[in-house]
């Protein structure tokens, strides 16, 4: 099923549990670990889940949220309800295992380029490492720089600033410890500009509206 292809083939973090009610529940108190994505494993789909999926983004806006809907139930109707309700995308059963892991992979890099951009607004800011921030968003014609660029930049410059500590300059850039090896691999992997590191995944809730699978 969906969670033992989560669990065993995608090596990724699964919160089991059995109805949306539960995991509102769990993302209302802030428990631990608190979950990246969201997969409703859909049997009859209805309004019920909707309105939970509207309260789980009011305490979590950044959560993606998965629909696995039942051939038949992905009406069109229906479908731009859940998109409206906050429901990120919608895949029929059964699901194809390419397409699933693409989807995740996806959500997950729009969360951390999504968390970078507002580390990044906070540091212009506070202008806490950068005194200069036109020449950090900026080329030398003017131009505003991409992403990867200022990322890299941002990166090079913390390691430097904390004596190539990963800890010390993880803490600098307010992101674990293990997300800044696999972003530095990535970088290595895409530009060939800092030393390879490994990767490392991150937890997401599955949710069955009828049985565990």
């Amino acid at each position: 099923g969906v969670l033992q292809t989560l669990r065993q083939r995608l090596k990724y973090s699964v919160i089991d549990v059995c109805d949306g009610k539960e995991a509102l529940q769990w993302v209302a108190a802030g428990k631990h670990p608190k979950p990246s994505l969201l997969l409703f494993d859909m049997g009859v789909p209805g309004d019920g889940d909707l309105q939970i999926i509207r309260e789980i983004k009011a305490h979590r806006p950044q959560m993606s949220v998965l629909m696995l809907m039942t051939y038949g139930n992905d009406n069109d109707d229906y479908t731009l309800r859940a998109l409206q309700a906050g429901v990120t995308d919608m895949l029929t059963k059964p699901v194809v295992l390419g397409q699933l892991k693409r989807w995740i992979e996806n959500a997950l890099e729009m969360q951390r380029m999504r968390h970078q951009i507002q580390h990044l607004e906070r540091m212009i800011t506070e202008r806490a490492l950068f005194p200069d921030t036109h020449s950090l968003l900026f080329d030398t014609q003017g131009h505003i720089r991409n992403l990867k660029s200022i990322e890299t930049e941002i990166i090079c410059f913390v390691l430097g600033h904390s004596g190539g500590c990963m800890a010390r300059a993880a803490r600098s850039l307010g992101i674990g410890r293990s997300t800044l090896y696999r972003r530095i691999g990535e970088l290595e992997r895409e530009e060939h500009h800092i030393s390879r590191a490994n990767h490392t995944t991150r937890p997401m809730m599955r949710v069955s509206s009828n049985e565990r699978s």
